[in-house]
């Protein structure tokens, strides 16, 4: 299993980096975990293009994860011709979106194309997986979109989510190895709280964002994870700095395995 970041900055675009997008190539086929800002081009530049896409996963529905999911769906309709025993499925986690992404693909075909006969767009969640011979994966909720509406003050870490979660963690298997994706985590404090540390465990590699919480707080979460390799994705500005990496490399140096900057085009052979 191979995993390329394809962007590792947070909510922005930056100079060095472009939003949250990851490919995954899986045997001898290619998935997308979220698709922000310059994933497209980036998939283009590697020589993948999304008519090539098995499937898309979409961590949350905020534009950082998926301003680029019309594009990609237009993509692959257009050239489906070319790849013709691929069909794209489309995973998001609101139910509200599906209208909305529809229109604006039939807007953007100009009504050419039936996009309901090109691609398969589902909702996902803990009781609709995904698993197709070759990927598995396994959505866990956190607290992200729900920490968002609430206010800190009235935030309990143990609430239960009151309408269905939309926002996820990603357990992905596949090839016999085993990667965690955190998303985007809980903006609201206690920082980590919705951090499912039994899900990342005995994990081959970690995906975590470097944005919510700060190291003081995450370090002891860290020592009791059993993983292979920890990366940072979703990087805030302070840690896309030479400085600012060098601070959190530091911070990690006694933890029981490596842990990597992931900067956009790093490639992982798990």
């Amino acid at each position: 299993m191979k995993i390329v970041n394809l962007g590792t900055s947070h909510g922005d675009p930056t100079l060095t980096a472009n939003q949250t997008s990851h490919l995954i190539e899986c045997g001898g086929k290619s998935y997308l975990l979220d698709c922000g800002e310059g994933c497209v081009a980036s998939l283009i530049r590697r020589g993948v293009v999304p008519a090539q896409l098995s499937a898309v996963f979409v961590s949350h529905m905020h534009d950082d994860h998926a301003i680029c999911l019309p594009l990609v769906i237009a993509q692959a309709q257009k050239y489906r011709r070319n790849f013709p025993d691929i069909r794209l499925q489309v995973h998001i986690p609101d139910q509200d979106a599906i209208p909305a992404l529809r229109a604006w693909n039939a807007a953007m075909l100009s009504g050419k194309c039936d996009a309901n006969n090109l691609y398969d767009l589902r909702v996902y969640g803990p009781e609709a997986p995904f698993d197709d011979g070759t990927l598995a994966v396994t959505p866990v909720p956190n607290g992200h979109l729900e920490g968002m509406l609430a206010e800190p003050e009235i935030y309990l870490p143990k609430q239960k989510f009151t309408v269905p979660p939309r926002s996820f963690c990603l357990v992905i298997r596949g090839e016999g190895k085993k990667i965690f994706f955190s998303g985007d985590l809980s903006p609201v404090k206690p920082a980590l709280h919705d951090f499912p540390l039994e899900a990342a465990q005995d994990t081959d590699a970690v995906f975590i964002e470097l944005v919510h919480y700060n190291f003081d707080v995450a370090l002891p979460y860290f020592r009791q994870l059993r993983t292979k390799h920890l990366f940072f994705v979703h990087r805030g500005n302070r840690w896309q700095t030479p400085e600012g990496e060098q601070e959190a490399l530091r911070a990690c140096a006694d933890l029981p395995y490596p842990v990597t900057m992931a900067h956009d085009g790093l490639e992982t052979t798990i």
